[in-house]
């Protein structure tokens, strides 16, 4: 409930594996730099998430935490994420797994990071000149969020204001210039989410102990 990013994981041994799945939409669309962006777009977009978070393993949202994890509480109960995991994927990036000192293996339902990106809405901009390429996004990029100084583990009071402001200047009147209705490139999005150096520091340091901490104690 408060956005902690975690995993629910069970032996592997104690699972069947799942029926193949239908894929999802998670080609990254391509367009041009003076490209004018509409609502359908947004539309678009929306079922782009509907039919991976329709899938098994859309429940890896909930557990991402940042913005990923918002954009799925639109589609996806929170309690779903008591509902698994209870199959074996076929593809090794559907999969979270770690492994005990005696070398049991535990899984996870997880999302491959097209899937990841296609949840924040990622466009790949063709800008023209010597065949120059950025990225814009609709919400974060996972990578993004996470290095940020907006990153405090949690989501926060702040960070909801933020994705309110968002959504509404999204669905805002089209005809009234509005930058922060489009998608927003990377270096954009860094500049919104800085926060503290301090925040970024700890964040850091916290990943650092926690790793070290899951090594020492439980990674075989």
């Amino acid at each position: 409930m408060e956005g902690i990013r975690f995993h629910t994981v069970q032996r592997l041994d104690s699972l069947v594996p799942a029926d193949p799945e239908l894929p999802a939409s998670v080609d990254t669309p391509m367009i041009y730099g003076d490209y004018a962006f509409t609502y359908d777009d947004y539309t678009q977009y929306r079922e782009h998430c509907r039919e991976i978070l329709a899938s098994l393993r859309g429940r890896a949202a909930l557990m991402r935490g940042g913005f990923v994890r918002r954009v799925a509480l639109g589609f996806v109960k929170i309690d779903e994420v008591l509902r698994g995991p209870w199959v074996i994927h076929g593809r090794s990036d559907h999969t979270f797994i770690a492994k005990d000192n005696w070398g049991v293996e535990y899984v996870d339902d997880e999302l491959s990071n097209e899937e990841f990106d296609t949840l924040s809405g990622l466009y790949h901009k063709f800008l023209g000149h010597k065949r120059e390429v950025v990225s814009v996004c609709w919400f974060p990029l996972g990578h993004i969020f996470d290095k940020s100084g907006a990153n405090i583990v949690r989501w926060s009071d702040h960070l909801e204001a933020l994705w309110n402001k968002r959504c509404d200047s999204i669905s805002a009147d089209q005809s009234v210039p509005n930058t922060f209705r489009n998608p927003l490139g990377v270096m954009e999005w860094r500049n919104k989410l800085r926060g503290s150096a301090d925040a970024r520091r700890a964040y850091t340091r916290l990943e650092k102990w926690s790793l070290d901490v899951w090594q020492q104690h439980l990674v075989y």
